[in-house]
């Protein structure tokens, strides 16, 4: 009876394990595949990865989902900033205006 529980935990902890590996292995797939690099180097990336343990294929994944993110995040950035830039310039335009109509006002 003990047997049969430790081997059935044994078996559900190598599915997980099997499990995690699949998904480990379709993120490190999508973050190579969306490098901006040649085919030769994302098939190189690919070639060393049989050689890799699990927890420097884990490694792997956190550097190049940080590079991934950055790169997303960056455009987002910059997006923002141009419209800032507009939303201000227009924000000084109706100030100028206002202001040189409030000083004829006055002077009148």
């Amino acid at each position: 009876m003990v047997l049969a529980i430790i081997f059935k935990f044994m078996q559900n902890n190598e599915q997980e394990l099997v499990q995690y590996a699949k998904e480990l292995g379709k993120k490190l797939g999508f973050l190579i595949a969306s490098l901006n690099v040649s085919d030769e180097t994302r098939e190189a990336f690919f070639d060393i990865l049989d050689d890799f343990t699990l927890e420097q294929m884990e490694r792997l994944v956190d550097v190049l989902e940080t590079k991934f993110l950055g790169e997303k995040t960056d455009f987002i950035e910059d997006k923002l900033i141009a419209e800032l830039k507009v939303i201000g310039d227009e924000t000084l335009d109706k100030l100028t205006k206002l202001n040189q109509e409030t000083a004829k006002r006055l002077l009148v």
